[in-house]
């Protein structure tokens, strides 16, 4: 199937909150080797209740399980030049309910100088 893509411009949109079960460095440098671009990155982190149970609750990066300096470090790896785009609850973990400008701020500097 990705054969049949190629010299189409297509590309993938990485959402880093669907690889639930999985590693999301492969999941990136899979895509990599196929030879797809990644043109569109969706960007949230999720986490495990006391019972193990996988919570999709769109939280801030660096609040959850995803690794966020592998991720990026991959994404680098399959020169990722796209935008990073929040896809954040209305309903997030902590901060009283709310995530704030100078609280997301914070979260982006962080993620950019890779100190998640």
């Amino acid at each position: 199937m990705v054969k049949l893509l190629d010299g189409t411009g297509a590309g993938v949109v990485f959402d880093t909150n669907h690889a639930l079960y999985e590693n999301n460095v492969h999941y990136i440098d899979t895509i990599a080797a196929a030879g797809l671009k990644i043109h569109s990155l969706h960007i949230s982190d999720y986490f495990k209740d006391e019972n193990g149970v996988l919570d999709e609750r769109h939280t801030l990066p660096g609040e959850g399980i995803n690794d966020w300096n592998g991720i990026l470090g991959a994404l680098e790896r399959a020169g990722y030049d796209g935008p990073l785009m929040y896809e954040i609850s209305s309903r997030p973990r902590g901060h009283g309910g709310v995530i704030d400008a100078a609280v997301l701020a914070e979260n982006m500097r962080k993620l950019s100088h890779y100190e998640m």
